[in-house]
């Protein structure tokens, strides 16, 4: 089971939502992205723009929360994995919560900046070894062979 969390927050006087991930109940990263219009039919997150907040004060009230999972890990998530994929500036989070489920996909739009890009995933890389790899060293799915004489 992953070690991470996720919490969804919502003032009803305020167009913001407070995302944060969070390991043994404290806080990794603590993202603000506007608020959806409705909560119908359509999903918690959206795509959108989320910016890092540089500390976590009261936080308004809990809409949504669960596990979540770097899609990418063959191993449930550490905090370790997470830290390292913000450093790298790319998530691909898959949600485990009552209200939010999928994955995400989480882009820095530049080494500096504090702005991400949030986007559903449509399309998430397999989990297959390599001959050879054992689960503890996960390598990504190469591409197929290429056919030779196409340029």
């Amino acid at each position: 089971m992953s070690s991470i969390h996720f919490s969804l927050h919502k003032d009803p006087d305020d167009s913001l939502q407070h995302l944060l991930l969070l390991v043994r109940q404290r806080p990794v990263i603590h993202w603000v992205l506007p608020a959806t219009s409705s909560y119908g039919t359509k999903s918690l997150l959206e795509r959108g723009l989320l910016l890092e907040s540089a500390g976590v004060l009261v936080l308004p009230q809990l809409i949504a929360q669960g596990t979540c999972q770097l899609a990418y890990a063959m191993q449930p998530s550490t905090s370790a994995c997470l830290r390292a994929a913000l450093a790298k500036g790319s998530l691909l989070l898959t949600f485990s919560g009552s209200d939010i489920q999928g994955t995400y996909s989480f882009i820095r739009l530049h080494e500096t900046s504090t702005a991400w890009l949030l986007s559903p995933a449509t399309y998430v890389p397999s989990k297959r070894l390599l001959p050879g790899a054992s689960p503890t060293s996960f390598t990504a799915t190469p591409y197929g062979p290429q056919i030779a004489g196409l340029a």
